[in-house]
């Protein structure tokens, strides 16, 4: 499984599906029907089609869009 999340890691998406499956049991089925509404970030629950789930930190993360280092630091003409 390791090597299967390595190897997912620079598909976002996959990846993404991938700790869905693996760390909260999801069916492809489900993961087919997810919308981004079924997602509550503000208490990193989840719904599903039969209960709501409260995502661990690595799936709350796999979710999170990817931020450049140069969003990091602020631009140039930051204070000026």
């Amino acid at each position: 499984m390791e090597r299967l999340h390595r190897q997912a890691a620079s598909d976002t998406t996959l990846h993404a599906a991938l700790v869905l499956i693996d760390q909260h049991a999801y069916q492809v089925r489900d993961l087919l029907a997810l919308q981004w509404a079924n997602f509550d970030f503000a208490t990193g629950s989840a719904l599903r089609p039969h209960a709501v789930t409260r995502l661990n930190d690595t799936a709350l993360k796999a979710f999170a869009p990817p931020t450049p280092k140069s969003w990091r630091r602020p631009p140039p003409w930051h204070g000026v």
